[in-house]
């Protein structure tokens, strides 16, 4: 008896814990993604061309840290930069804040634009 108690404690305990998701993923497959997007290249480059409602969050600012852990851990993020080394940095560095969902663009914005997929810029000439 007092092992199907504990069985059942653990299908319980097992069922309520959150899922914790981190890993990279294509420009094919981020598409289908519904989450935050945050790109963490500098204003630069995001006004030079981004993906649409894209988050600047410059990973070069010195408190770059302290930006990402104000955000809401339990949300899903979409990180990208120029060609994935950045980001691949950054989804590190989210998960040692303790974000339960991110996903990380294999080859940043490069790909993207690669596969041409939209960009909006903010560039007026």
């Amino acid at each position: 008896m007092k092992f199907i108690y504990l069985l059942l404690f653990l299908t319980l305990l097992i069922g309520c814990a959150q899922k914790i998701q981190y890993s990279t993923i294509s420009s094919e497959e981020a598409q289908d993604l519904n989450a935050i997007i945050l790109d963490i290249r500098t204003p630069i480059e995001y006004d030079s061309g981004h993906i649409k409602d894209a988050i600047l969050i410059n990973y070069y600012e010195e408190n770059f840290r302290d930006n990402l852990n104000k955000l809401d851990k339990n949300e899903k993020y979409f990180i990208y930069c120029r060609s994935g080394h950045r980001s691949k940095d950054t989804l590190i560095i989210m998960q040692e804040l303790n974000f339960t969902n991110v996903y990380n663009l294999q080859k940043g914005i490069i790909e993207w634009k690669m596969r041409g997929y939209p960009i909006e810029n903010n560039l007026n000439f």
